[in-house]
């Protein structure tokens, strides 16, 4: 007997193996690239840095604004009078210590009465500056601006000759109901924005911010600052005291996928005035509170260049290394997978109730597999065989709800009943195997119609047929699909004829009984031994009105009786009937209305209301 492998070592030898290598591979690689990483954190360094100065600043311009809408608030609430214009000069004074960023503060009466402080250095702060909004050239279009704005606004940047300096400028308008109260101003420098940048920047990282050509913020910026104007109120790259800045148009842009940074980085190469290789990295653009601008950094090459070139030689080759684990493992999921895919393709015809197309599983080397394939093929033939014997619909219930639908319960069911006339003599001219093969040829036919018609075949009571509608699966009026089955027995009864005729053998005639009313089904019987079937009256009715036939017309080829509730509601206007009339049946003290339904080659025929 040959050996047959499990799929558990199997699977676990194999894969295990390539995971070990490749992740014993990727750890030589990574140890030898990190002697070199853990010199500095590489781009993930760079990268928190400018996002870093980002939030600072964004930060410094919150405050700014928090600043002036809590003057402005003051003077609305009236707990700041403007009118005493050296008790507005004292608060300011305390509201500028929380804001070093700030450059001067202004407060503006509605009449154009101004009170401004100026942040001095740090020995001390200036006198307060008390003057009419009109010997302020600068800021009086700002305070016109105001009267009219509905909110709190940030000017354009603003060169003051008098201090060689650019402004930032917040404006808050502070409005009673309807009335303009007054108005504050927020101002701040260059070099105050600069002194941001100082503060993030050390010996090995230079940080700045620039706005397309012009240098916003650097901690040299007061180098830079001799020759603005109102024309001109920053400096130009190329002007700037740094010299690698100075030289920014002639540095390489270099790809960002390089060195893992995103698309709203950018990233240059290019040598210092002293020879020495720099990077600088832009992040464009970053909103801030002041303007849209761009906020860099530049470094020396050492710290982010081999770090990374080494990072991407040791990520490609650990990755040439997955490819080829990953290329066998899929061949070996592919070769274990097949049959297991064979038997999910069988489960699926198997719970689609399509036995008939389910094919055997072929036997595994692996033993799992092969107790697979075995058990499955066992189960379908155990199916095979077991629908054989059990309602098919009710099987195809169990299956797809897969629970006991079968408890005994009342519904509303059409029964019918077949029975071969005079098979007593058909048969007593045939032996035993030729009548075995006679009535399954004809329980076939009959049985083919009734599942066409879904319905379920109760039983087969020898050359006889009992079926019923509505159970397992609930339908709105069973009478119709079991009229239907009875005519489609009919036809499939004629069409055989036809064919034993050119054989020379005597028709089968037939009668059919159907009646529609309550019945219980459910699982009928002892615990050990139950069948799915009906019990009630109405069986009882179908089975005498298929008796029936014989007294209506005893030589017709097919008889078909059903009582007046199997047409009272039919909307067959196509339907061929005969009105048979009240008859006794045995077993009911009342006469049941007999109606004769005719084949569709017979020509009497009736309106279905006049039998309702």
């Amino acid at each position: 007997m040959k050996t047959k492998l499990k799929i558990v070592p199997t699977l676990s030898t194999v894969i295990g193996t390539f995971v070990f290598l490749t992740s014993a591979l990727i750890l030589f690689v990574e140890f030898r690239a990190s002697q070199k990483l853990l010199r500095d954190l590489g781009s993930e360094l760079i990268v928190e840095t400018v996002s870093s100065l980002g939030l600072f600043l964004d930060t410094r311009g919150q405050d700014v604004e928090e600043q002036a809408g809590f003057i402005a608030t003051s003077i609305e609430a009236g707990s700041l009078l403007l009118e005493n214009r050296q008790t507005v000069a004292s608060f300011i004074y305390g509201a500028m210590a929380g804001t070093p960023q700030t450059s001067d503060i202004w407060v503006v009466d509605p009449d154009g009465n101004a009170v401004g402080v100026e942040q001095g250095d740090a020995d001390g702060i200036f006198a307060p500056l008390l003057v009419h909004i009109d010997n302020l050239p600068l800021l009086k279009p700002i305070f016109e601006e105001a009267r009219t704005s509905e909110g709190a606004f940030w000017t354009d940047p603003i060169y003051f000759t008098e201090r060689g300096q650019t402004y930032f400028i917040f404006a808050d308008p502070v409005r009673g109901k309807d009335t303009f109260l007054g108005l504050v101003l927020v101002m701040v420098s260059i070099s105050q924005v600069s002194e941001v940048a100082a503060q993030l920047s050390d010996d090995d990282f230079t940080v700045f911010m620039t706005a397309e050509n012009l240098l916003i913020a650097h901690p040299d910026i007061e180098e830079s600052l001799v020759n603005l104007s109102s024309a001109k109120p920053f400096p130009l790259l190329e002007e700037a005291s740094d010299p690698f800045i100075a030289s920014f148009k002639q540095l390489e842009r270099l790809d960002n996928e390089t060195y893992g940074l995103e698309d709203n980085y950018e990233v240059y190469f290019g040598n210092a005035p002293g020879g020495d290789k720099r990077f600088m990295v832009l992040q464009r653009p970053v909103k801030g509170d002041f303007s849209d601008v761009t906020v860099g950094v530049h470094f020396d090459a050492a710290l982010f260049g081999q770090p990374f070139l080494q990072l991407i030689e040791a990520a490609l080759l650990a990755l040439a290394i997955l490819v080829v684990a990953l290329v066998c493992a899929v061949f070996l999921a592919k070769w274990i997978a097949r049959p297991i895919r064979r038997a999910a393709f069988g489960a699926r015809q198997v719970a689609d109730f399509d036995l008939e197309a389910v094919q055997s599983l072929p036997a595994s080397k692996i033993r799992e597999l092969d107790d697979l394939a075995s058990g499955f093929n066992a189960m379908v033939e155990v199916l095979q065989a077991f629908v054989r014997y059990v309602p098919r619909s009710l099987v195809r219930r169990i299956m797809s709800e897969g629970r006991d639908i079968s408890a005994p319960t009342e519904r509303q069911l059409a029964v019918l009943f077949t029975d071969i006339a005079g098979f007593t003599s058909v048969s007593e001219k045939m032996g035993a195997v030729e009548t075995a093969g006679f009535i399954n040829h004809h329980l076939g036919l009959v049985g083919n119609a009734i599942e066409a018609n879904h319905g379920t075949i109760d039983k087969y009571i020898g050359d006889s047929v009992m079926a019923f509608w509505g159970a397992p699966e609930h339908v709105d009026h069973p009478e119709r699909l079991a009229l239907s089955a009875a005519r489609s027995i009919a036809t499939a009864i004629r069409q055989d004829n036809a064919t034993r005729q050119t054989k020379g053998l005597p028709p089968v005639r037939i009668r059919i009984g159907i009646h529609v009313g309550p019945l219980v089904v459910g699982d009928i019987g002892a615990p050990g031994r139950v069948n799915y079937t009906v019990i009630g009256d109405t069986v009882n009715i179908a089975s005498r009105l298929e008796s029936l036939g014989r007294d209506v017309d005893p030589d017709a080829d097919v008889m078909i009786l059903v009582s007046r509730e199997v047409i009272a509601d039919h909307s067959n206007a196509d339907l061929t009937m005969e009105d048979i009339g009240d008859r006794a049946v045995k077993g009911k003290d009342q006469a049941v209305h007999v109606v004769r339904v005719l084949p569709e080659a017979e020509t009497a025929r009736f309106s279905a209301d006049s039998f309702t």
